[in-house]
């Protein structure tokens, strides 16, 4: 079998479109129980948002494996090279009966045999297996119960052919993606050992006293780097704080400890492996919105925790927001917690107690989307799959 007619006519692969085409509405399902879950909770803790984040994006990954696994085979529309091949394969016959078509013998019989069947013919009229109209009949379903069935089945012959090519583009992207997130997690690991030396005693014990009081019992190394521009956090074995020289020169020490406060709460909480994760998703679900709309909330909430612990730790609000101001607009790599990670403003309102003016009015819209999107499932998602039987 040669490689494009595996690629057009394989099951996994048609299995695998089917697939991507259920990650749709399955995704956009995920997305709008978040926002609904997210305006609930938006009174509570950002931990809570955050983990509810967390648990939507990991049904996101996990929605297409259930449905690759326990999802019938797809039915498979017939291309050139199957009807060639079955063509070529079928012994020539020069009669032949079909067994699915009513014979009428009589004109008083003709209504019984209508209701019966959908297609009849007079009895003696012999029926040649190589003509137009043996080749109709043998294709047609001979019952109401099929016929019924035949716009689903039309539907399936006409999506079937081109899930191969929409295979082949998200694969295409998934590994372009993959290479960019490779190089950019190998430009961060260099981060810690060019342009980089220890910091001063002083920084040193502070960042030893704020571990203690967060129970951080793995050692954290403090550098500083020419190379970066805000604090931020590399490794999950042995995790490094990564520190810019401007920072170090230029803000004094309190406002200095509370973003050492805010980056050792990267460290409890293991972010740098969740961003990992998190772009490991992003890396296989790229196609779809959702999947960039709950990373970015999960990116949101995680800041939010991490000022929260950092000024639990530091018992000095104002001290923090000045810290923070200090490196708003700074950049950072996407792979990496830093400081001046997520919606700056945002961190810096909540902070000062200031309302959020996006989060009114996000509610009212959320149940008629869901529901609008609960009856596309209803009438879209029982054509996708039909049983490898039905084909018949």
């Amino acid at each position: 079998m040669s490689l494009p007619h595996f690629f057009l006519e394989s099951p996994l692969i048609h299995r695998i479109g089917w697939t991507l085409l259920h990650s749709l509405w399955q995704g956009l399902l995920i997305a709008l129980l978040l926002a609904m879950v997210l305006a609930v909770l938006r009174r509570r803790s950002p931990q809570s948002r955050y983990l509810a984040s967390c648990a939507a994006m990991v049904a996101l990954a996990i929605a297409p494996v259930i449905t690759f696994m326990a999802a019938p085979p797809p039915r498979i529309a017939s291309t050139g090279l199957n009807s060639i091949a079955s063509t070529a394969s079928q012994p020539e016959s020069p009669r032949a009966t079909a067994p699915d078509v009513v014979i009428s013998a009589s004109g008083s019989d003709a209504p019984a045999a209508e209701s019966r069947s959908v297609h009849t013919i007079e009895a003696g009229s012999p029926i040649d297996a190589r003509s137009p109209q043996s080749a109709a009949l043998s294709i047609r379903a001979t019952s109401p119960a099929h016929a019924a069935r035949l716009p689903l089945h039309s539907m399936v012959d006409r999506l079937s052919p081109s899930l191969p090519w929409l295979v082949l583009a998200w694969v295409s992207g998934m590994l372009a993606l993959s290479i960019r997130n490779l190089g950019a997690w190998v430009a961060v690991q260099h981060l810690k050992s060019r342009s980089t030396r220890p910091v001063e005693s002083a920084i040193e014990q502070a960042g030893e006293r704020l571990s203690q009081r967060l129970g951080l019992a793995r050692r954290v190394r403090f550098l500083q780097s020419a190379l970066v521009d805000s604090p931020l956090v590399i490794g999950v074995l042995k995790p490094a704080v990564l520190l810019p020289a401007s920072v170090l020169t230029e803000l004094p020490m309190a406002q200095l400890e509370a973003l050492l406060a805010h980056e050792l709460a990267h460290v409890v909480r293991h972010d740098y492996l969740v961003n990992l994760l998190q772009s490991a998703i992003e890396t296989l679900l790229f196609h779809h919105p959702a999947t960039w709309w709950i990373s970015r909330r999960i990116r949101i909430e995680r800041e939010f925790c991490c000022d929260d612990i950092a000024v639990r730790v530091t018992r000095d609000r104002s001290t923090y927001i000045r810290a923070l101001a200090a490196v708003a607009g700074v950049p950072a790599p996407a792979l990496a917690p830093a400081a001046s990670g997520g919606l700056l403003l945002p961190r810096l309102r909540r902070m000062l107690g200031l309302p959020d003016p996006r989060a009114r009015g996000a509610s009212p819209w959320l149940a008629g989307a869901l529901a609008v999107v609960l009856c596309m499932i209803a009438a879209i998602a029982p054509t996708l799959y039909v049983p490898a039987g039905a084909a018949a």
